[in-house]
């Protein structure tokens, strides 16, 4: 019989991606939960957790929306206005590139050169 130390052996193997810090509070907390509620087989996590695959992309993911919002550190501000900048400059350049805007832009175009020309008559 699979025991719950496998499911969470397997949950860990799958966390490579965070830090060892990371990894082991991951793992401790759902260990705890999976003693704490009697699951003792495999089987039982999957049904209370979802398979070990499936419950390590929601921590994988719970960690990168975390580490989103962690406040900006001092060296990310000097970084910012040009992340900014480079942001403005990719939504102008998708709004440009859109089959809509180019003909939109050329009719704009033209008719302020036509009101230009007659305001100079």
């Amino acid at each position: 019989m699979i025991r719950m130390n496998d499911y969470i052996e397997e949950f860990r193997a799958l966390l490579g991606q965070l830090s060892p810090e990371e990894r082991d509070e991951a793992v401790d907390f759902y260990r705890e939960y999976l003693q704490d509620g009697s699951y003792e087989t495999y089987d039982d996590c999957i049904r209370e957790l979802g398979t070990p695959h499936q419950l390590a992309r929601k921590v994988l993911a719970d960690y990168s929306i975390r580490t989103l919002e962690a406040p900006v550190s001092q060296q990310s501000r000097k970084q910012q206005p040009k992340n900014d900048v480079k942001t403005i400059w990719l939504i102008v350049l998708a709004i440009l590139s859109t089959p809509v805007t180019i003909p939109l832009a050329l009719g704009i175009a033209g008719l302020s050169i036509g009101v230009f020309a007659a305001a100079l008559e």
